[in-house]
């Protein structure tokens, strides 16, 4: 069974890139993963790669998709100085 700590942080990743809860399967999968390894490089690129986040966010300049990001994650615009 997956840690609290790893749980929150696969549902955190599923906001982040795709705008929405963790889905079961994706949940537990990428809790898992978490459990196993702290190095979040291969779950950084999984997740910036995959064909959901392609789809969704693949055609934004780069400003575009900071400001999705900061909506998705902080249900805000970013600061201009950010």
């Amino acid at each position: 069974m997956a840690t609290p700590e790893s749980i929150a942080l696969a549902q955190q990743m599923y906001v982040a890139y795709y705008g929405r809860p963790a889905d079961p399967d994706g949940l537990a999968f990428w809790a898992d993963q978490f459990d196993q390894s702290d190095d979040l490089t291969a779950a950084l690129n999984a997740f910036g790669e995959s064909e959901e986040f392609v789809n969704n966010f693949g055609d934004l300049s780069s400003e575009q998709l900071v400001t999705k990001l900061y909506q998705q994650m902080f249900n805000r615009e970013p600061e201009e100085d950010g």
